[in-house]
């Protein structure tokens, strides 16, 4: 009997809970594939990697080794572009089609979007990203990025 295909798309906690459960539950007997845009991590620390209180590196929730370690393939930095619900296939970004016998999309929700002067070309950043908040580290002062408006930097910061 084939091996039971899982994909996972969305490398938040969500993601993160379904790979757990499910090596809990099958002990590896499984075949698990995670799609995310980004290298998972956590986004309800953001706050806490913005007021400098965490480095960067506990931001992340699955580094390369632990994928390996929980025996997931892993297509991080591509997403999902289209679904075959009828063949059960999705296809990423890159043209590589990944089969499935179950589909979780775990993509969670999108932060209001906020202005920032100093950003990119949009002019538009979410403050659930942690792009935007290693930013907010660069340009804000050290001792009061969250406390203050500033500006000269920032017309909001919004966690």
């Amino acid at each position: 009997m084939a091996k039971q295909r899982h994909v996972i798309v969305g490398g938040g906690t969500a993601g993160l809970n379904a790979i757990l459960a499910i090596r809990e539950h099958d002990r590896g007997a499984s075949e698990i594939a995670l799609v995310s845009a980004e290298r998972p991590y956590a986004r309800m620390v953001l706050p806490y990697y913005l007021g400098r209180s965490i480095a960067e590196s506990h931001v992340f929730t699955l580094p390369p080794a632990r994928l390996a370690q929980l025996g997931v393939t892993d297509h991080i930095g591509r997403r999902a572009v289209s679904l075959d619900a009828a063949a059960n296939t999705l296809t990423l970004d890159d043209g590589t089609v990944v089969a499935y016998d179950d589909l979780l999309i775990a993509t969670g929700s999108s932060a209001v979007s906020i202005s920032w002067r100093h950003f990119h070309a949009s002019n538009r950043s979410r403050a659930d990203e942690l792009t935007s908040h290693r930013l907010a580290r660069a340009i804000a002062p050290k001792t009061s990025a969250m406390r203050r408006r500033r500006s000269e930097n920032l017309e909001a910061m919004v966690v």
